[in-house]
């Protein structure tokens, strides 16, 4: 049987998982339901070079 799931989209799915549970390491937990919610950026765009001189 074929997977619906090209090799990218099984990447993809490794570096969301990936990304989600390093945010979920650095959350620190609130005393009530009150607190903070905890939102998660993913943003893998690559950062542009300063070629200011």
């Amino acid at each position: 049987m074929s997977s619906p799931w090209t090799e990218l989209d099984r990447s993809i799915g490794r570096r969301v998982g990936a990304a989600i549970s390093q945010a979920l390491d650095n959350i620190a937990p609130s005393n009530g339901a009150d607190g903070p919610t905890a939102v998660i950026y993913l943003d893998d765009r690559v950062t542009a070079k300063d070629t200011t001189p």
